[in-house]
């Protein structure tokens, strides 16, 4: 609604131009590690797994398996926090030509489980992973992305 009523205003103003990004699930920390998140207890997926792979977690815990093949577990798209802020300065880069609206995200989807075994390639051990059943809360919806208009 908000990106049709930027829209609707550019057309109208043409010195007005704006970018918008829609994205979830931004994750990392600067490479040099003096920016990033420290939660106690942590509950992210990533830094739940690296604290499995490093011993601080006796195993991964997955909530739900109740998804489509071919993993059953719910798929999310991540972005490196690196790669967002490239993508916010290429935006700005761009608004001195007409207004543009840009999805901006990960370049694949992965899984729970997906992204819970890629560790285990980079290091060759095996981690732990508890399936357990969905909270009663949730129910599983099909996977839906905005499309670009």
């Amino acid at each position: 609604m908000v990106e049709e009523i930027l829209q609707d205003y550019a057309a109208a103003n043409k010195q007005f131009t704006f970018a918008a990004l829609r994205y979830f699930n931004a994750s990392g920390c600067a490479t040099d590690g003096t920016l990033g998140e420290d939660h106690d207890p942590e509950t992210h997926l990533i830094p739940v797994i690296l604290q499995r792979d490093h011993g601080l977690r006796p195993r991964l815990i997955i909530f739900g398996t109740d998804y489509p093949p071919p993993t059953a577990t719910n798929v999310r798209d991540y972005i490196h926090v690196d790669d967002l802020a490239d993508a916010h300065i290429a935006a700005m880069t761009r608004l001195d030509t007409a207004a543009r609206s840009s999805a901006t995200s990960a370049p694949a989807a992965g899984s729970r489980s997906r992204k819970s075994s890629r560790p285990e390639k980079v290091t060759g051990k095996k981690a732990p992973v508890e399936f357990r059943p969905p909270p009663p809360r949730r129910r599983h919806r099909p996977l839906r992305r905005p499309q670009p208009r």
